[in-house]
């Protein structure tokens, strides 16, 4: 028997469902929405304009860590980490080789913040759809 409670199924140890993991699939979705719903207050700040996915980033790193960890035994927070990275870099090169010398980091952020979201979202519920179809299929 595996040390953290779990069963065989076909050869494969599944942990057995928590019903935390129900607040882990839906608190992506309802840190969107609180954020779209307080957008106007995001901006009160003169110098920082945030975007409502701008807030729901490190939301969606504690919920790739955590389902993760619960269901490969190890993070793919590095992951994630070294995409932003890499993701920057190639941001940075782009600007260089167009011949921007002068760009700002908030454009920069910018640039990088809405395609790392989507990865994040669909990596995010990627991770759940595995825990599913293993709890039921597996």
């Amino acid at each position: 028997m595996h040390p953290l409670n779990s069963y065989e199924s076909k050869g494969a140890t599944v942990l057995p469902f928590r019903w935390m993991e129900i607040i882990l699939y839906l608190l992506p979705v309802a840190m969107l929405g609180i954020a779209l719903q307080l957008r106007p207050m995001l901006n009160r700040i003169p110098r920082w304009h945030l975007a409502p996915v701008d807030i729901v980033h490190p939301t969606l790193w504690m919920c790739i860590h955590v389902l993760s960890v619960r269901f490969f035994y190890f993070s793919l927070f590095p992951v994630v980490l070294m995409l932003i990275g890499v993701l920057g870099l190639w941001r940075v090169i782009y600007y260089y080789r167009h011949g921007i010398v002068r760009f700002s980091g908030n454009k920069l952020f910018r640039s990088i913040s809405n395609p790392l979201f989507m990865l994040e979202f669909i990596g995010n519920y990627a991770l759940v759809i595995y825990r599913l179809y293993s709890l039921f299929f597996a």
